[in-house]
């Protein structure tokens, strides 16, 4: 059985106050009893700018490298409106230097690791739905689903190790790039 390697992505945090509003949703989400699913724990809610999947040991160093030359100036986030993917519910997220910063990344990464298999839409996993009772009924009373129009200073971004475990994802800092 070979080395799988480290399984990594590429990260912004998210200030506590942020996370309350976020988890304010979650809450708003299961009271609908509308859906059955898994709800990210507090300390796992981040927006992923790259998700970079099994890398070999050997080339971790590389990805650090070229992450620590990326340039950019501090900017805000806003969190925007609840949306859905199959079987993901997320809150949407945007500011004016984060398409930048997600393409720089990918950029810096192009020639070391496959190019990112779907194109790049800043969100919040909130939910990952398991089984849904009515998913019409469910689309439409998320539209109803309040959460604090909250903006937020970005001033680095991480690079993150996610190992699964049988009790849940533990991420881990690998290291962090400042603005």
């Amino acid at each position: 059985m070979g080395d799988r390697g480290k399984r990594l992505f590429v990260a912004i945090d998210l200030p506590d106050t942020l996370k309350d509003s976020l988890l304010d949703a979650q809450k708003q989400i299961m009271g609908l009893h509308a859906a059955e699913g898994k709800y990210p724990k507090p300390e796992h809610l981040h927006l992923t700018l790259k998700f970079l999947g099994n890398v070999e040991e050997n080339i971790v160093s590389q990805v650090m490298d070229r992450l620590s030359q990326i340039r950019f100036k501090p900017f805000e986030l806003s969190l925007g409106q609840i949306g859905q993917f199959p079987h993901v519910i997320w809150a949407g997220i945007s500011g004016d230097w984060l398409e930048k910063l997600a393409q720089e990344i990918e950029a810096a990464l192009s020639d070391l690791l496959p190019a990112s298999e779907h194109p790049f839409h800043p969100h919040i996993t909130l939910m990952r739905v398991t089984r849904c009772k009515d998913t019409e009924k469910f689309i439409e009373a998320l539209k109803h689903v309040a959460m604090a129009k909250e903006s937020f200073p970005v001033v680095d971004f991480a690079l993150y190790n996610s190992e699964l475990t049988r009790n849940g994802p533990i991420h881990t800092v690998i290291k962090r790039f400042s603005a």
